[in-house]
C-alpha cells in the first residue's frame, strides 16, 4: 500500500489556500502517495465544482482549536508519512497534534501570506498571542515553507528564527492549462469592445483585498478614459463596495461579478489587471494574469507583487491616485505595458510545477 500524505487546512472554500492545497494534493497523488485532505469546514458550493479523486476528511470540530483531539486520533490511526498544514492556526494545531500523537510523521507547515501583517490587521484579541505561540511551536516542525521571499522574511522575523530555516517554494503555474482556458470565449457584453478598455480585479471582497482603493482609482481613470471595471469575487464587503461605486457616480461602469469557473479567459480578455491588496503571500491571480500576457498594476504590498512585477508596475498600498495614474499611463502607452509584461514573464520560471512538486517530495523524504 502506498504511503499517506495528509494535508490539513482550516477550511475548504474559495481562496488561494484551498486552491493551492488541492493542487498539491493532486500532484502528490501523481507521485504515488495516498492522499487525505483534512479540514474542519467545507463550503459545499465550492467542492461540488471540483473533480477530486481523493477523500476530504472533515473533522468533528466547528473550530480549528477544537480539532486537536480529532487530528491526534487521525495521526495515530493512519500514521501518514507526512502532514502538510497551511495557515498559522492549522500549523499550530498540527505541531501540537504530532507531539501528542507520538508518531514519526514528517510535519511540514506552510505560510501562504505575511503572518505579521495579517495578525496586525486582525481585530481579534486572541491573535495578539499567536506570534508567541508560533515562536514556541514552529521550530518543532520538520520543515517550514513560505510561498515567497517576502513571506519567508516576514515569518522568520516573527518567529525569531534564521531566514535559512524557512524554505521558499513558490506556488505553481500550469501555463499550458491556463493558455488553453484563456482562449475560451467570454460571455460578457463588456469584453471584446475595442473602444472601451476593461480593467479587471479578482478576489474576495474583504479588507485584505482593498477593492475600495481600486474603485476609487477607477473613478479617477474614468475622468480621462471611458473604461469599465469588472471585479470577480464575492464577500461581506460587497454592499459597501456597491455603495461606494454609487457615491462616486460610476455604478453603471462597475460590475461586481460572481466567481467564475474559468477566470483565465477574463484575464486574457481584459486590457489591464489590477491588484489593490493591503497584504498577500504570493497572489496567484497576479502571476496568472502575467502568464496570459495581460498588463498588470499592483500595490507594492507585503508580500509577493515585487517578486513578479517590475518596479514601474507597482504603486503604494491604499494610494488610489497613484494607482489611477499608473492605470491611465499603461492604458495609453501600449509599448510600456508590453515591456512590463515581458519583464514579468521572465520571473515565471520560479513557478514551474515540476520544480514545485520536486521540492515538496524532497521535504517528505529528505
Amino acid at each position: 500500500m502506498s504511503e499517506i500524505a495528509a494535508l490539513f487546512l482550516p477550511r475548504i472554500g474559495y481562496g488561494g489556500i484551498t486552491a493551492n492545497t488541492l493542487k498539491l494534493a493532486k500532484a502528490l497523488k501523481n507521485k504515488g502517495y495516498q492522499i487525505h485532505v483534512i479540514t474542519t469546514q467545507i463550503q459545499r458550493t465550492y467542492i461540488q465544482k471540483k473533480d477530486l479523486d481523493f477523500p476530504i476528511i472533515c473533522l468533528k470540530a466547528n473550530r480549528i482549536i477544537t480539532s486537536l483531539p480529532y487530528l491526534i486520533s487521525y495521526l495515530r490511526k493512519h500514521r501518514p508519512a507526512a502532514l502538510i498544514s497551511a495557515h498559522y492556526y492549522a500549523n499550530i494545531i498540527a505541531v501540537w497534534a504530532k507531539a501528542l500523537a507520538s508518531v514519526p510523521t514528517r510535519l511540514i507547515i506552510t505560510e501562504r501570506s505575511a503572518p505579521a501583517v495579517t495578525l496586525a490587521s486582525s481585530g481579534n484579541l486572541k491573535d495578539r498571542f499567536i506570534p508567541w505561540i508560533m515562536q514556541k511551536s514552529y521550530p518543532k516542525a520538520d520543515a517550514v515553507v513560505a510561498v515567497s521571499k517576502g513571506t519567508a522574511d516576514n515569518l522568520s522575523k516573527l518567529i525569531k528564527t534564521p531566514s535559512h530555516r524557512v524554505k521558499v517554494i513558490y506556488n505553481p503555474i500550469f501555463r499550458d492549462k491556463i493558455s488553453d482556458k484563456a482562449r475560451e470565449k467570454i460571455q460578457h457584453p463588456w469584453f471584446g469592445n475595442d473602444q472601451l478598455p476593461v480593467i479587471l480585479g479578482m478576489g474576495y471582497y474583504i479588507y485584505q483585498k482593498d477593492f475600495s482603493t481600486l474603485i476609487r482609482a477607477f473613478s479617477v481613470v474614468r475622468q480621462e478614459i471611458p473604461a469599465r471595471l469588472v471585479i470577480i469575487g464575492e464577500g461581506r464587503e460587497q454592499p459597501r463596495l456597491e455603495k461606494l461605486a454609487q457615491k462616486l457616480g460610476i455604478s453603471k461602469h462597475v460590475d461586481l461579478h460572481p466567481f467564475v469557473k474559468n477566470p483565465y479567459k477574463y484575464m486574457a480578455g481584459a486590457d489591464l489587471f489590477a491588484l489593490s491588496s493591503r497584504f498577500e503571500g504570493m497572489p496567484n491571480v497576479l502571476v496568472e494574469a502575467v502568464a496570459v500576457g495581460t498588463p498588470c498594476v499592483a500595490t507594492d504590498c507585503p508580500s509577493g507583487p515585487n517578486e513578479i512585477l517590475p518596479p514601474e508596475a507597482l504603486v503604494p498600498v491604499e494610494d488610489f491616485r497613484k494607482m489611477a495614474q499608473k492605470i491611465i499611463t499603461l492604458l495609453k502607452n501600449k509599448n510600456q505595458a508590453s515591456r512590463i509584461v515581458m519583464k514579468a514573464q521572465q520571473n515565471l520560471t520560479h513557478f514551474d510545477p515540476d520544480l514545485w512538486i520536486q521540492q515538496y517530495v524532497q521535504l517528505i523524504k529528505p
